[in-house]
């Protein structure tokens, strides 16, 4: 992945654009570790112990009914998903989907605009847990060279479409797909905790 991963590659970038970048790459768990808060387990690789350590800290976290910070990615991209699909079903005016996306669209602008072009162009590949049984026929029913509109940007991974269907195949209602002719994209791999898994961001 040499050709997709320069070292200096976010050298172009300001201060701000990294750390959009970084932030993009983090669960709110990692957030709250990043802005300092000292009662944040911390960074394992382990997967199992981390998904075990990150669950006791969000519910101590719940019970104490603390104000913590937010998966930020997350929400900014479900707000821009909400919006569109708002769009998509005849509603122009919802106060409360417009309101979402307000609150998150500099960031969304801010971020996309880092995107960098490939040459050649890549594939990759996304993995979706916890589908509906609709969800799950949709995407049974679709075929090689099929188009997916996707309104916000999502993490994929450029290692082999492989590595996510055995992952899938370990977790119940899961679809894995792969996306060719990649030209754009947000190498988050440079910065991210979780570099293990060559996330681009599309």
């Amino acid at each position: 992945h040499k050709h997709h991963f320069e070292p200096n590659h976010l050298a172009r970038c300001t201060p701000l654009g990294v750390l959009l970048i970084y932030l993009a790459s983090l669960s709110s768990v990692d957030i709250d570790r990043t802005l300092l808060f000292s009662d944040v387990p911390p960074f394992t690789p382990n997967k199992d112990e981390r998904a075990r350590t990150y669950a006791d800290y969000r519910a101590m976290v719940e019970r104490a009914s603390w104000e913590r910070n937010p998966d930020l990615f997350s929400k900014a991209s479900s707000a821009l998903i909400s919006y569109s699909e708002a769009l998509q079903n005849g509603v122009e005016e919802d106060e409360a989907v417009t309101a979402a996306l307000s609150k998150h669209i500099k960031f969304l602008c801010c971020l996309t605009s880092l995107r960098k072009d490939f040459q050649p162009p890549t594939k990759t590949s996304k993995l979706l847990r916890g589908l509906s049984e609709q969800e799950l026929m949709d995407f049974k029913a679709k075929k090689t060279g099929d188009k997916i509109f996707w309104p916000s940007p999502t993490t994929t991974t450029i290692v082999s479409a492989q590595h996510n269907e055995v992952a899938a195949s370990e977790t119940d209602r899961c679809v894995c797909f792969e996306i060719s002719n990649v030209t754009q994209g947000i190498d988050t791999h440079a910065v991210s905790p979780y570099s293990l898994y060559w996330e681009l961001l599309l």
